[in-house]
């Protein structure tokens, strides 16, 4: 959790910027594959484009994080698992469909 305003980040902090990072990463990536811009897909210019399910993967997990640094119940434990589970099945599927040269 973020410190008030007066103090310096701290390693506790880690979890809660990764997860921002990631969330800003995949929308941004989502975002190109939606107006159809190559500079956002690729992040950084003549490198390889993101696909758009891994972008979907990195926002997956990015709440994920996110929740998971918040949670102080198991009930919210438990929530805060459901977009990191839905992330593995994208990818799960999405290697599955590589490996057999099909898509879903």
């Amino acid at each position: 959790m973020l410190r008030a305003p007066d103090k310096r980040p701290t390693i506790d902090d880690a979890p809660v910027l990764a997860g921002v990072v990631a969330i800003a990463v995949g929308s941004t990536v989502l975002l190109g594959w939606l107006l159809g811009l190559d500079t956002l897909k690729s992040l950084v210019p003549g490198l390889l484009t993101m696909k758009a399910n891994t972008a979907i993967t990195f926002v997956l997990l990015g709440v994920g994080l996110l929740l998971a640094t918040r949670a102080d119940t198991p009930r919210a434990r438990v929530v805060s698992f459901v977009p990191v589970a839905a992330g593995l099945l994208l990818v799960a599927l999405t290697t599955i469909g590589t490996l057999f040269s099909s898509n879903f």
